[in-house]
């Protein structure tokens, strides 16, 4: 279960929004080009419902998710799973990552998966240079 505070209006640059968990009491924010991404996938979503002309209900019962799940999807809730974001998004018929019919995004995945193989295993932050000024 999550808390939901909000810092200030989304007027304001700089803006915000903590997420507090109820399990460990952490606090995680958000940059606002987050809470900009997650209310225009929310809103996209609640486009594509509606031209489908599927209720709130008709719609979560497809996702199999309840209604108020989905109507935190469509607000650009950050507390929802991912997943089911996803497949939301993959009912309702919005594109994901620029991609449809999970065609482009097989060959995106291969491509990723290619450039991973070529990279090292491990990443380690820079060495600071050791000065051995012991004269």
């Amino acid at each position: 279960m999550l808390v939901i505070l909000i810092n200030s209006a989304l007027a304001n640059p700089m803006t915000e929004k903590t997420m507090r968990s109820a399990a460990t009491g952490m606090e995680r924010a958000f940059s606002r080009q987050t809470l900009l991404i997650a209310q225009l996938l929310g809103e996209r979503i609640r486009l594509a419902r509606r031209e489908k002309r599927w209720s709130e209900a008709e719609a979560a019962e497809r996702a199999r998710i309840s209604r108020a799940t989905l109507q935190k999807i469509e607000r650009g809730g950050l507390g929802v799973a991912l997943g089911l974001v996803l497949e939301v998004c993959t009912i309702v018929g919005v594109p994901i990552l620029g991609a449809s019919d999970g065609v482009p995004l097989a060959s995106a995945l291969e491509h990723t998966r290619l450039k991973l193989a070529v990279l090292p295993k491990r990443v380690r932050g820079e060495r600071k240079p050791e000065y051995d000024d012991d004269f």
